[in-house]
Formats: C-alpha cells, structure tokens, sequence
C-alpha cells in the first residue's frame, strides 16, 4: 500500500506474481519428492483453480500468504530434510535465520500461519535435530 496507493491494478498485478511465485515454489518443493505425474495434475489443478484464481485477482492478503506457504515448504524441505547431516555452525545459523523469517511471515500474514512453528517444533523433537539447534545457538549448552 505504501508504493502503489489504493490503485487497483498495481495491487492486483502484485497478487498475480505472488500466486505465479507460490506455483513456481511449489513446484520446486515438491518436484523430487511425488511422483512427475502426480506433481503435473496438482499443478493443473491448482492452475485452474476458482478459489486461488480468485485470490490471484483480489487485492487481499491471502496470494501472499499462499506464497509464504511454498516458500516455506521449499526452504524446509531444501535445508532440513534433505541435508540432514552434520553441519558446521557458518552453515546452520543461515538456515535457521531464513527459516526462522518464513515462519515469523506466516505467522504475521495470518494467524493460523503461527501453526508452523509447531509442526517445526514437533518435527524438530522428533528427529532429535533439536540438539543440534540448541548447540548452533547456544554452543556451551
């Protein structure tokens, strides 16, 4: 609102190119980890949906929380999942810092986007990975 005012075409044209970046990052989430053909029909699916293309052409908040959605999916998946080996503390602090500003987005975008930081949590204690955060942070503990 602080660039564009209350012009509609700008704020519409900036929740198509979150909707286009939430496709593009779900994409990339997920490419390696579904099957091609399954991944094909969820992205046409979610291309011709009426509920997101309706989002896409609102001015609301809803495309960029769809977008923060993906890219947390994608960034989750990228530094925690599939790199779960040891790592150095030069290596661990970024991740936990991009991870860390997605959540806070979600949570701040909507409220039920604070949701997150429990299912990281959870996934965290599960993997027993949460030592591994607490000595990045905190290396006397």
């Amino acid at each position: 609102m602080a660039l564009f005012g209350i012009r509609a075409v700008p704020l519409k044209a900036v929740s198509l190119i979150f909707i286009l970046a939430f496709v593009w990052f779900f994409y990339r989430a997920y490419r390696n980890r579904i099957p091609a053909l399954l991944l094909t029909i969820l992205l046409a699916l979610v291309s011709v949906n009426s509920f997101l293309l309706y989002y896409a052409s609102q001015t609301f908040s809803e495309a960029f929380f769809l977008l923060l959605q993906a890219l947390t999916f994608f960034v989750f998946f990228t530094f925690f999942i599939d790199n779960e080996g040891p790592k150095s503390i030069k290596n661990l602090i970024p991740e936990h810092l991009i991870l860390a500003l997605c959540l806070a987005g979600l949570g701040l975008t909507r409220a039920i986007g604070f949701a997150a930081f429990i299912a990281v949590a959870v996934y965290f204690i599960f993997t027993r990975q949460w030592k591994t955060c607490c000595w990045a942070y905190f290396p006397s503990a």
